[in-house]
């Protein structure tokens, strides 16, 4: 399982969130710092179209990716500052 982190400067977990698998197939689980709580999701396609979006509830997130195509997907939290990883489903 592979899993991409994000986190602004040093000693931030606060910040931090992760997407995976990575690469995915039908579904994939977004774990956020319990500050991240109530912050935006939303994934877009490689062409900017939103595929999915919601809130983040609780500090994992499970998204069904699979009536998706394969290919390329940003999933950003958070809408001003906003920190954005990319997701490649298969």
């Amino acid at each position: 399982m592979s899993v991409d982190q994000y986190a602004t400067g040093i000693g931030s977990s606060e910040r931090a969130f992760s997407v995976y698998p990575n690469p995915a197939t039908d579904r994939i689980t977004i774990k956020a710092h319990s500050s991240l709580l109530g912050s935006t999701y939303m994934i877009t396609d490689q062409a900017g179209r939103q595929v999915q979006s919601g809130k983040l509830i609780r500090e994992t997130t499970s998204i069904d990716l699979s009536g998706s195509a394969a290919g390329a997907y940003l999933v950003r939290i958070g809408e001003q500052g906003s920190r954005t990883i990319k997701v490649m489903k298969e």
